[in-house]
């Protein structure tokens, strides 16, 4: 605990006025280790829910941070209205990733696959660049744009939208 003296005066006319007053500060109402601590190493591990992307037209994945900078990601999707699922493994590398910033932009590269009559085929290149937020409650979201490299449709610009949970 530690206690402060500040002076302070104000001028009316001719008169001065001086003010003291003690100000105390406890070291448990201001942590700085609290305060900057990584969220990326405070939550690494979480789970989420995607819209369009890699995955299809929506996926589930669980993603980990391996170090505060790259994170690895492994989900599942449903590719088409058809109902085939499609599986995906890549990583992303968080640009400012060791700051205690809690939204980061990031770049990854991930590879997908289909299944596809009980066969399973890799279909697409999905090289994503976006933003990541990860919220003191351990929600998270994250938006990206990408280029995107597969076997079934000829458009190569894709994105997605991400929501999740951190532990």
């Amino acid at each position: 605990m530690c206690t402060l003296a500040v002076a302070a005066f104000a001028s009316e006319g001719d008169s001065v006025q001086w003010k003291l007053s003690d100000i105390t500060l406890d070291a448990d109402q201001f942590n700085r280790k609290k305060i900057l601590k990584n969220p990326r190493k405070v939550r690494p591990v979480g789970v989420n829910a995607h819209v369009w992307g890699v995955g299809g037209f929506g996926a589930l994945s669980v993603d980990g941070f391996i170090t505060p900078n790259i994170a690895a990601e492994a989900g599942v999707g449903i590719r088409n209205f058809d109902g085939q699922l499609s599986y995906f493994l890549g990583a992303r590398y968080h640009i400012l990733g060791k700051t205690p910033l809690r939204l980061t932009p990031y770049a990854g590269i991930y590879t997908a696959a289909n299944a596809d009559n009980q066969r399973l085929a890799i279909h697409s290149i999905y090289i994503p660049a976006g933003i990541h937020r990860i919220k003191k409650s351990g929600f998270n979201w994250a938006l990206e744009i990408a280029f995107e490299q597969n076997s079934f449709k000829t458009e190569t610009v894709s994105g997605s939208f991400k929501l999740g949970y951190r532990f």
